[in-house]
């Protein structure tokens, strides 16, 4: 490789640095932007829409990994994301019931009972290909789809699940009610 393609791949990985550094900035500074200085306090709105947006845009850059660089087409992705929602607002519920368990940890239930699904399920899905794989995944999707109207008191029906997040049990005493 020639110097000038070695300095101008740094000066490509520069510039891909300072975008994404530049990009964290954002994401760090934009609630702040929506702040009620006089009442102390964040747009209830604006912060669960920032959340909900960085929550998706997980699952799509996920879901580029499995379709756009994998090549694999999976009808069931949703799925395991679902579950870790479901464990999550059962976790907190049980927390509210009295589980010794830091409100902290609780996103931590949600993803490891998506991972434990995911490979569950996964290592019989990618032991096929092409048709196959996608044809699998389809079934696990509405094995779950089928199960969520079986099961009404983990998945609660048309209704879904309510919870309370004011629970009073933080690791570092926090109070997240606001």
């Amino acid at each position: 490789m020639s110097a000038s393609a070695v300095s101008a791949q740094a000066a490509s990985s520069r510039g891909a640095q300072i975008a994404w550094f530049g990009c964290v900035a954002l994401a760090i500074a934009l609630p702040w932007f929506f702040y009620d200085w006089s009442s102390g306090r964040h747009s209830g709105f604006m912060v669960s829409m920032f959340s909900q947006t960085g929550m998706m845009v997980i699952f799509a850059l996920s879901y580029n990994m499995l379709m756009g660089q994998a090549g694999m087409l999976s009808f069931c992705h949703a799925v395991f994301f679902g579950i870790g929602g479901y464990v999550t607002i059962h976790t907190l519920d049980a927390i509210g019931g009295g589980l010794p368990l830091p409100i902290e940890l609780v996103p931590l239930a949600g993803a490891g009972s998506g991972l434990l699904l995911a490979m569950f399920f996964g290592y019989m899905a990618t032991k096929q290909r092409a048709t196959a794989f996608a044809m699998i995944t389809l079934g696990i999707g509405e094995l779950l789809a089928t199960a969520a109207l079986m099961f009404h008191h983990f998945f609660g029906g048309e209704g879904g699940v309510t919870s309370n997040r004011m629970v009073e049990r933080s690791l570092f005493g926090l109070d997240y009610g606001q």
